[in-house]
């Protein structure tokens, strides 16, 4: 399906659909970790022995409540702005990884549009 190297520590799958799902299991270095935050709407078939061989860690990430955040927000009883500490182009994505590897970073954002 992809010819992409396992070349990423961490992959957050957020696609919802299973070609996804196959294309970040396979961009994952051994040891590396998968986290799924797409809620799928149909059954997504696993090939396990990618997993078990390569000791990839996958891990479900809960959405929680979107309702009360998307209120809240709009009240702007949360001010979304403090948390990011970088914000890159997308021809910088290199160097906004590097920056959030950092420990004083809390979001980087890649925005596409710069």
């Amino acid at each position: 399906m992809s010819c992409l190297q396992p070349i990423f520590d961490v992959v957050i799958e957020c696609t919802g659909n299973a070609a996804g799902f196959e294309h970040a299991l396979r961009s994952i270095r051994g040891q590396g970790a998968l986290i799924l935050k797409s809620t799928y709407a149909a059954p997504v078939t696993i090939n396990a022995s990618i997993i078990v061989v390569n000791e990839i860690r996958v891990l479900g990430s809960r959405c929680g409540d979107f309702a009360t955040a998307l209120q809240w927000l709009a009240q702007k009883r949360v001010d979304l702005a403090d948390l990011v500490t970088a914000r890159f182009g997308l021809t910088k994505a290199i160097e906004a990884f590097a920056q959030a590897r950092q420990p004083n970073q809390f979001k980087v954002l890649i925005d596409c549009d710069r």
